[in-house]
């Protein structure tokens, strides 16, 4: 009998990941595996001879077997500072070497909402209504873990974005009345997995101030305005004339007849300090004396 044995170059059939929990996810041409779980790397040729099969990782050979179709290595407890990287899945044999195949892997971490209130605030229940003064300046911050980063997102009581980012977003408002209500954060990185947390804000009405009101006081000032030209007005029409003035405020004239028992100075006589006061006491006693309507002009 005649036998051929016929030789030909390995190719690479499949090169595979896949988890024993969380889901295997492939975007943007990188296959994510979560976190902690347990992953195997198959990686099957075919050739004639049978080929040499290696994987290798970021760092360091993770399987090699010579004369074998398909091997297997299995990574447990995944974590992303050590086996994030470039995986390669290689054959060969005495014809020739196989285009290696790769794979870019990399472990991601569930996203999850670490804080979602005000900034500098300590974080409260969030069943909680979280009370704000009327006109208060505040920031509403949202912030995540994940690997990778997620997006965030924060959306207010009507359900519309008001601020987004990269592992991080926040709202900066003023306090009033149309801020009132319960928002939203999402974080979300890859596939269809998303973090959500609630916020209540309430805006609280601000005491009110001791004292008068502005508009109390541009009242009172009104009113003494009104009354100062109320005065000035019945002083014009009263005692429009100068003589009238004086009379009004019963201040003296040269031109006045003399009052009725005013003592008569006659010279010459002794200067003294005593006399001088005397004349002052009974010319001031006597000057300012009522005579009826002040403002009287008739003589």
């Amino acid at each position: 009998d005649l036998r051929l044995d016929v030789q030909y170059a390995p190719q690479i059939t499949e090169f595979s990941v896949k988890a024993s929990f969380g889901l295997v996810l492939s975007q943007g041409g990188t296959i994510y595996a979560e976190a902690g779980s347990t992953v195997n790397f198959n990686c099957t040729a075919d050739g004639n001879p049978v080929p040499s099969l290696s994987i290798d990782g970021p760092t360091t050979i993770l399987a090699s077997a010579e004369l074998k179709k398909t091997i297997l290595k299995t990574v447990t407890r995944i974590d992303g500072s050590r086996d994030d990287g470039v995986y390669n899945c290689k054959a060969a044999n005495s014809v020739a070497v196989a285009p290696e195949k790769r794979i870019t892997f990399n472990v991601y971490e569930l996203p999850a909402i670490k804080f979602f209130d005000l900034n500098g605030k300590k974080e409260s229940d969030p069943g909680q209504c979280r009370n704000v003064p009327t006109d208060a300046k505040e920031t509403l911050l949202c912030l995540s873990s994940g690997q990778p980063n997620p997006h965030v997102t924060i959306l207010n009581p009507e359900g519309v974005v008001v601020a987004n980012g990269s592992q991080q977003a926040f709202y900066n408002f003023n306090a009033d009345q149309k801020v009132n209500g319960t928002y939203q954060c999402h974080a979300r990185n890859i596939g269809n997995v998303t973090a959500t947390a609630l916020r209540s804000i309430c805006v609280m009405n601000s005491p009110e101030r001791k004292g008068l009101s502005k508009g109390a006081i541009a009242a009172i000032i009104s009113v003494l305005l009104f009354v100062i030209v109320v005065v000035l007005i019945i002083f014009t029409v009263v005692c429009g004339t100068k003589e009238g003035t004086r009379r009004f405020f019963r201040i003296p004239s040269v031109d006045d007849p003399p009052i009725e028992n005013q003592p008569v100075i006659t010279h010459p006589f002794e200067e003294t300090e005593e006399s001088h006061q005397k004349i002052r006491t009974e010319s001031i006693n006597t000057s300012f004396r009522d005579t009826g309507d002040s403002c009287n002009t008739n003589d």
